[in-house]
């Protein structure tokens, strides 16, 4: 068992979270990110200006899930889900593209490429304070968060998530799931795999990508993590939005390709 402690960077009379610095860090790789995809492609720097409003309201998105699923606005575990960033994002790269006259997979692409390099950092940063941990866990690798957002003690894991262990005190600090970096370890996976693969990559195939493996990972992630959304079938509100986001997902890509495919024909 592994025993966490938070991370906590103090630079003089300032003290800053892992959370913060890990949530910078993701936001700053993601522009650059983007910058160079924008570069590549020939797209105006201009709408760098467009990717920081969709950051924003991506940030407003995921906090506002966090809320609608337990989460609380300001309080140590009240965070921002990936997941209701995942819901407002793509509808609003839609809007500032054709308001910039581009074609969408103008900054779906790059934008995809960014958010899915800035998703492994961000949950290093989950991981910095204790948070977003998993459900009780007997093994090598389980990790006890006594100082986590909230601490894994029995009472809280059993008031908060609902998961009860049986004959421990309410006071006593379970190990669980270390699921901040089963998610950054597939994130890296996913943002290395989108990466390799972008130069050969038809328009909106690495958006479609991204979010169905976004949302392929995330549902089966939240079967091991510690939820307050899960139904009396077993699995979560989140589960099911991200299962609804992979089929349409899996359809929108099937009409666009055979869109594409129409439109390529001599006879089209």
């Amino acid at each position: 068992m592994i025993v966490h402690h938070p991370l906590v960077l103090t630079l003089g009379p300032l003290s800053l979270s892992g959370y913060g610095v890990a949530l910078a860090l993701a936001l700053a790789l993601a522009l650059l990110v983007v910058r160079r995809e924008f570069s590549r492609c020939g797209i105006a720097p201009e709408a760098l200006e467009d990717i920081v409003m969709v950051s924003l309201v991506g940030l407003v998105g995921a906090k506002a899930y966090d809320v609608a699923t337990g989460g609380a606005m300001w309080w140590a575990r009240g965070g921002f889900s990936m997941v209701g960033g995942l819901l407002v994002v793509p509808p609003t790269a839609w809007w500032l593209a054709r308001k910039r006259g581009l074609r969408f997979e103008h900054l779906a692409d790059p934008l995809t490429l960014g958010i899915a390099a800035a998703i492994p950092v961000a949950r290093t940063g989950c991981w910095a304070i204790g948070d977003d941990y998993g459900r009780p866990l007997d093994a090598a690798w389980a990790v006890a968060f006594p100082a986590g957002a909230p601490p894994s003690t029995a009472a809280n894991l059993a008031q908060r998530f609902n998961e009860v262990v049986p004959g421990l005190p309410a006071d006593t600090v379970v190990a669980v799931h270390p699921t901040q970096l089963y998610e950054a370890a597939i994130g890296v996976v996913v943002f290395a795999w989108l990466w390799q693969r972008r130069n050969a990559a038809p328009p909106l195939t690495t958006f479609f990508a991204g979010v169905a493996t976004t949302a392929a990972s995330r549902f089966v992630v939240e079967f091991v993590r510690a939820k307050s959304d899960r139904l009396d079938v077993g699995l979560t509100v989140t589960q099911l939005v991200c299962a609804g986001v992979l089929v349409v997902c899996v359809w929108m890509a099937r009409r666009w390709s055979a869109g594409a495919v129409r439109s390529a024909s001599p006879n089209a």
